[in-house]
């Protein structure tokens, strides 16, 4: 970008009386620490792994302990032909109010009020001997400040977008708006645009460890869920790892790292990897268990951008699963640091207690 493109870009920030650091909408999100954007640099010293290890300490025990849990539960399930108890669950050592959910999604404490199936995605239909792009991921959403995209994120009812923490914390929301159903940014066509009544980030949220990167936005009118507009589906329970499967996430951030953003929705797989994995990347045991890792370690190549931000990552499960929120990487599709994303199936109770005012698909 040349002096001349900056100056005019901060002018036009600044008539929104916002702060050019703020939001990180120039220059390449080169945002000043605390961490506020997708790139994430490296800090200089990680904590140690075991001499002569590949892994950090207790990660695979924690892999271990995670598939003895999962196969408890599944015996469980198996002889009383319902999802387990809450009993049955491990125990936690955080604190009650960040526990997750812990049964079924299906049995949230919210209203089923909308007619329609979660995770359906459109179509692409003939018309003419021509193909007509549909809007493929309907749930996906637009952050927009004016008409600047800088960031992602997922309709989940008919009420609430959920993001990343980063995209929302110290935002003036009130100058901020959600689009849905553009597929392409050039568009005449608006898709459908609401305002931004209040972001609620989770109260746990460390720009500095990147922990509970998390948030939801309340709109200011509901979306109705008719024909082509649906939301995502969540986890089916919080056990719901997605651990190997291969994932799809999409945005219209930068295609590649220092590069600019996309007018049309862009999506590529990846493949989800465990956290003891990820843990043995250059992120080493900066990953905790609210976190989801999704990219090709050796090689790079394919990962989420700038702009991406709060952005979905969703795993075809029958219908479309929300596996992970945007939140960061050490720059983008670099090889040993995959993307790192919020993981959602951890925080499906707090998820159900903050959007109880919303109504969510019966089916």
């Amino acid at each position: 970008m040349s002096s001349t493109e900056i100056f005019v870009y901060m002018i036009y920030i600044e008539s929104f009386d916002f702060k050019l650091a703020l939001c990180g909408l120039a220059l390449g999100y080169a945002y000043p620490p605390p961490f506020g954007g997708y790139i994430y640099n490296k800090p200089a010293q990680q904590p140690a792994l075991l001499a002569n290890s590949s892994a950090p300490p207790g990660a695979q025990a924690d892999y271990i302990d995670d598939l003895i849990e999962q196969q408890k539960l599944q015996i469980l399930s198996n002889v009383l032909g319902s999802t387990p108890p809450a009993s049955a669950a491990a125990p936690s050592s955080e604190p009650a109010s960040l526990l997750p959910f812990d049964s079924d999604a299906k049995g949230f404490r919210v209203n089923r009020c909308a007619n329609c199936s979660c995770g359906v995605p459109n179509a692409d239909r003939i018309v003419g001997g021509t193909q007509v792009q549909s809007n493929k991921y309907p749930w996906i959403a637009q952050m927009l400040l004016g008409s600047v995209l800088f960031c992602g994120g997922t309709l989940i009812n008919d009420r609430y977008v959920l993001t990343a923490a980063h995209c929302v914390i110290d935002m003036d929301m009130s100058a901020v708006s959600v689009r849905l159903l553009q597929l392409n940014r050039s568009s005449a066509n608006q898709g459908i645009t609401r305002g931004v009544v209040f972001a609620h980030a989770h109260a746990g949220y460390n720009p500095s460890t990147l922990v509970h990167d998390i948030a939801l936005l309340r709109l200011d009118e509901p979306v109705p869920l008719v024909k082509g507009m649906r939301p995502v589906c969540l986890p089916s329970t919080q056990f719901q790892t997605f651990d190997y499967q291969k994932a799809i996430v999409a945005g219209w951030g930068l295609s590649y790292e220092g590069g600019t953003t996309s007018n049309v929705l862009q999506e590529t797989t990846v493949p989800i990897i465990t956290n003891a994995q990820c843990r043995a990347t250059s992120y080493k045991t900066m990953i905790v268990d609210t976190m989801l890792c999704a990219g090709f370690v050796q090689t790079g190549g394919r990962d989420a951008c700038q702009g991406d931000s709060g952005g979905p990552l969703i795993v075809p499960d029958r219908i479309f699963r929300l596996a992970g929120v945007v939140s960061f990487g050490y720059g983008c599709a670099n090889p040993n640091a995959p993307g790192v994303y919020t993981r959602v199936s951890r925080y499906l109770n707090w998820i159900a207690a903050n959007t109880r005012d919303s109504c969510y698909c019966n089916k």
